[in-house]
């Protein structure tokens, strides 16, 4: 079955929504702002949903952006940056991967 652009839509905005609530809060405030804004923009979710979807990671966007000199403290001037440089932001993305595992972690059963 495939997947309706709306439905794509609302599982990227999840995807960065559960990021901000889950894997940054408390650990990265501004990661946090960014992700649950993204989760809340349509433009920005448009964007992401042009790319594989295993190149929507809120790592992987951030990273990019990181790399490329997007402002980070501010949601609003990040959408505007990331949408004025969706080009160059995609190409990274579509380039680069993330390292996702934790080295030094051990777990014992």
């Amino acid at each position: 079955m495939r997947i309706q652009r709306e439905d794509a839509l609302v599982i990227t905005a999840e995807r960065y929504r559960r990021f901000g609530q889950r894997e940054a809060r408390g650990h990265s405030p501004t990661y946090e702002r960014l992700a649950l804004a993204i989760a809340d923009d349509p433009e920005l979710l448009a964007f992401l949903d042009e790319l594989p979807e295993h190149k929507r990671q809120p790592n992987l966007l951030f990273a990019a952006a990181r790399y490329l000199g997007a402002p980070l403290t501010d949601p609003d001037s990040f959408r505007s940056w990331s949408l004025h440089h969706r080009d160059d932001l995609a190409a990274v993305m579509q380039q680069r991967s993330t390292q996702t595992n934790e080295p030094g972690v051990r777990v014992r059963s």
